[in-house]
């Protein structure tokens, strides 16, 4: 993830986050989850979901289109697929852990004293195409590789607000840029950009 240099400050009566950012070069670890239907013969439609495996990391909700053509058809499978994915994205990364004294709000939410993470936070609608190259090592396991690009559409960035202390049900609370006195300065295009990415990892199938 390419990440453009920026600074943001937020002060409410128990919070005061003053941060800036170089820009940076960023690798991410994640899950994906596949659910496709094979409609005509190699290809497919259904969802794709995407999780990060750490704080700062991309979470996707998509309809996926792909086709796989079979580079190998006389021996072990070896894939090519050209795909389309279409739907909503969030980046995060991770700022601070803050500790705050007393009760407050933000953008309407009430929040506990105690400890809260924030995070820059990014959201849209995203256009991805991609094109993956796999190679079955089994029935159920393949390896594979990807390149891919991802056009933004509907951007807002801003700060996201989680409780730290509990662990089920945590509050949290999306901020605007511009919102309560939040400011983010910097290109909105480079803060959090997806862009171009090269992928590499395992498709487990069940």
């Amino acid at each position: 993830m390419e990440m453009g240099s920026y600074n943001l400050a937020y002060t409410n009566p128990v919070l005061e986050i003053q941060h800036a950012e170089s820009s940076s070069n960023t690798s991410l670890w994640g899950f994906s989850s596949f659910l496709l239907y094979e409609f005509k013969p190699n290809t497919f439609i259904g969802l794709v979901l995407e999780n990060p495996a750490t704080k700062t990391g991309i979470t996707s909700y998509d309809l996926a289109v792909s086709k796989d053509f079979n580079l190998n058809s006389n021996g072990r499978p070896i894939e090519i697929s050209p795909g389309l994915r279409v739907g909503y994205q969030l980046i995060t990364q991770l700022i601070n852990t803050y500790k705050t004294e007393s009760d407050y709000s933000i953008n309407g939410k009430s929040f506990d004293s105690g400890k809260i993470n924030v995070f820059l936070t990014q959201k849209h609608i995203h256009l991805h195409p991609n094109l993956t190259f796999s190679i079955e090592k089994s029935h159920r396991l393949n390896f594979f590789t990807s390149i891919n690009y991802s056009f933004s559409f509907n951007r807002q960035i801003g700060l996201t607000f989680v409780e730290k202390d509990k662990f089920l049900f945590r509050k949290k609370q999306f901020l605007r840029n511009g919102d309560e006195g939040l400011t983010i300065n910097g290109n909105d295009n480079d803060i959090l950009n997806s862009g171009i990415n090269v992928n590499a990892g395992i498709f487990f199938h069940f």
